[in-house]
């Protein structure tokens, strides 16, 4: 978008008063000229999001809508070496983008909405765009919230759900819809004092601005039952459907401690029984910016407040259960992340690289285990494999050593498929190259060692570790060792490059492998990691076990060349010239390291994933050749 309405802040170069800064809904922009023109600076990650979803696909996909910046998708990982730029995102809505669903039995179609309960349903591959919102009978206006809420079912792909002042419930994917009764409390909102004064009273932003009031504004369905349904809405009820919608019991009243009529900001139901579920008010509308998370396990008869660990100063707007283990839990609120490994016993704040901000939408995918975070000023943020959380316990953390287990890793090769793209490029980070190791040290810190080994027990890499007391992670790029080579200079670029630019090994071929912890030269930990050829390409694995054996042959011969032309250039140590056997050393060590360079990549550029050619065959056995005269002379 351009410069539009919705200004946030001005700049004024106080030495030109025609050069200033100007933010808004619409992003970052300068101009010099006092705003004849304008420049938009497009390389902060500042995105507004209201909400996000995930599909299945591989890598998946992030949805997310913008405060009036419409809605967009993007992938959470691209086979760029630069990472995920702004090209790779795709407008998919328009207006204030909301809530989105993609369809869990097909990532082809995903469901949307704007500001206002304007629902569609969209063909992500043709960008074909299909209104769905459902339409009031004559005599009868809906009321929509600005952020109405969408689900798509788990249980049944053709079940979408919409929230209004009634819960909208097809069974077509949105070709049809069926109403339940109105699941607010229909206050008339010019009753409602603000500052003293009704509604019907004020002439100047009447209502407090706020379009309607009385709507659903966050929507649950059971992941054991799914009959079992929970809506939250404006106006303070907490609703529960133990038939799929067809009848609803308001329990929201046996919440302790909410003031009655707080906004339910969120309802989760719970991976822990088809009863038990949370639910997260906000109430600083009414000048409490305390937090407040309950959680049930009688479908809302009773609940228990769980806000131990979070500040006092900031409203709950999210919360989103870890579909491994029901007691860990994430809430975003007004400036942070926190986590619960105990049910909401206790929270604690993600440290991290994770911004102060205001965080909106909270959701795990659940083939990576990523969290994907959405914030409103901040943009979207992904953690990378959170399962490690969910094996979490008190015996992980007295143990000398724990392994958590690794995920499936997919070998894609970074492409450079981008040059000179200028200083105001934006690219965001793909998600590790390689299989994501998550480990703990004991309380005492130890001598600690990895290892990546074959299921023969063959050692395929040493993985480097870090001994103190804690949790760490290390990257294995599933390459067998580097060859030897010069470091890299200490004088790093900036911005940080994506990749190192060095030596790199041979990919492994795909199959299974054992990561193995020791700790003080005893195993206590040993986790198998499946490794995927590229999913792109038609290698079969015999062509993939080709490939690695004649590179790791290579790489024996690397090793090699580098040893002995660092013996001849030490035994030249004092001359003033090198003897011609360190010459004829060093540039069969040269020609040896530029083909390794050609098949298995270096610097910016990749290499190439099929088997040797003839020719490098060739060029491979002439290399062995003029190696075996050398160590013959």
């Amino acid at each position: 978008m351009g410069v539009h309405s919705d200004f946030h802040d001005l700049w004024i170069d106080p030495r030109d008063p025609e050069h200033f800064y100007l933010v808004g809904d619409a992003g970052f922009h300068e101009t010099w000229d006092m705003g004849t023109t304008f420049v938009r600076i497009n390389n902060l990650p500042i995105g507004q999001f209201y909400a996000i979803g995930v599909d299945d696909r591989d890598p998946y996909y992030v949805y997310g809508g913008m405060q009036d910046n419409h809605s967009w998708m993007g992938p959470s990982s691209s086979r760029r070496w630069i990472g995920i730029v702004n090209d790779d995102w795709w407008q998919i809505g328009y207006g204030d983008g909301m809530y989105w669903q993609p369809d869990p039995s097909d990532p082809r179609f995903a469901y949307g909405n704007s500001q206002n309960g304007g629902y569609t349903r969209l063909d992500v591959l043709t960008g074909d765009l299909q209104d769905i919102e459902p339409r009031e009978p004559e005599g009868e206006d809906y009321r929509w919230d600005w952020v109405s809420p969408s689900l798509a079912s788990r249980h049944d792909s053709a079940t979408v759900y919409v929230g209004g002042n009634r819960l909208f419930i097809s069974r077509d994917r949105g070709s049809s819809w069926e109403a339940t009764a109105d699941l607010t409390r229909g206050i008339d909102r010019d009753t409602l004092l603000l500052m003293g004064v009704a509604g019907a009273d004020i002439t100047l932003s009447r209502n407090d601005g706020t379009s309607s009031f009385g709507e659903i504004t966050t929507i649950a369905e059971s992941p054991l039952d799914g009959a079992v349904l929970w809506v939250g809405t404006d106006d303070g009820n907490v609703q529960v459907s133990r038939d799929g919608g067809g009848s609803w019991v308001e329990v929201g009243r046996h919440v302790p401690e909410v003031r009655n009529g707080t906004y339910v900001s969120r309802v989760v139901a719970s991976g822990a029984g088809p009863g038990v579920g949370w639910a997260t008010f906000d109430a600083h509308r009414d000048g409490d910016f305390a937090p407040y998370v309950a959680r049930t396990e009688d479908f809302g008869a009773s609940w228990t407040l769980r806000t131990d660990g979070l500040p006092r100063d900031g409203s709950v707007n999210a919360l989103a259960e870890h579909p491994d283990n029901p007691d860990v839990a994430f809430v975003g609120t007004e400036h942070g992340l926190f986590v619960t490994l105990d049910g909401g016993a206790s929270w604690h704040p993600f440290g991290s690289n994770l911004p102060t901000t205001l965080y909106d939408d909270l959701v795990v995918q659940r083939s990576s285990m990523d969290l994907v975070v959405g914030t409103h000023g901040r943009s979207i943020w992904i953690l990378d494999d959170a399962a490690p959380l969910a094996a979490w316990s008190p015996a992980v953390a007295g143990a000398p050593g724990h392994l958590f287990p690794v995920r499936q890793a997919t070998i894609r090769q970074p492409w450079k498929g981008t040059s000179y793209r200028g200083q105001g490029a934006y690219a965001g980070e793909n998600d590790p190259d390689g299989a994501v190791v998550t480990y703990a040290v004991g309380p005492r810190g130890a001598e600690v060692r990895l290892r990546v080994e074959t299921d023969a027990g063959a050692v395929i890499r040493e993985l480097p570790v870090d001994g103190r007391a804690g949790t760490h992670r290390v990257v294995w790029d599933m390459r067998h060792r580097t060859p030897p080579h010069e470091p890299e200079t200490p004088d790093a670029p900036l911005p940080a490059l994506p990749h190192p630019l060095g030596p790199r090994g041979p990919y492994v071929s795909p199959g299974l492998y054992d990561v193995v912890l020791d700790v003080d030269g005893v195993e206590v930990g040993r986790a198998a990691v499946e490794v995927r050829g590229d999913p792109a390409l038609t290698l079969t694995v015999d062509a993939w076990r080709e490939r690695e054996a004649v590179l790791v042959g290579l790489l024996e011969l690397q090793e090699a060349t580098w040893a002995a032309e660092s013996a001849a250039l030490e035994s030249d140590e004092g001359s003033r010239s090198c003897s011609d056997a360190t010459l004829d050393i060093t540039e069969l060590r040269c020609d040896v390291y530029r083909l390794a360079a050609e098949l298995n990549g270096q610097n910016v550029r990749q290499g190439s994933l099929y088997p040797p050619t003839a020719t490098q065959r060739d060029r491979i056995a002439q290399l062995e050749r003029r190696w075996a005269a050398w160590e013959a002379r």
